[in-house]
């Protein structure tokens, strides 16, 4: 900290790695179907020292996403569906 700068930082391989995206997801993460949401977790929760690189593992938290995403998706898609839905003229 007190030896290099924001610059060097900037360019170590790990600071690196966790700019990378989509595209620093491992291939489990990139095929899901919910990664564009998701975006495969909190970065510290795939590491895996088998994994190469060794945060490209799934979260380790991956099925409870995977349960808040779909239900958050199918909440949204409720409630769009009411608020978009015609709506019948009032009876007075």
């Amino acid at each position: 900290m007190f030896r290099n700068s924001f610059a060097d930082a900037a360019v170590h391989p790990a600071f690196r790695a966790r700019q990378r995206g989509f595209a620093g997801l491992g291939p489990v993460c990139r095929s899901c179907v919910r990664s564009r949401v998701c975006g495969g977790g909190l970065y510290a929760h795939r590491y895996a020292p088998a994994a190469d690189p060794v945060f490209s593992a799934p979260s380790v938290y991956c099925d409870d996403l995977a349960v808040l995403v779909d239900h958050i998706g199918a909440r949204l898609r409720r409630d769009v569906a009411e608020l978009t839905a015609p709506r019948g003229k009032a009876s007075r």
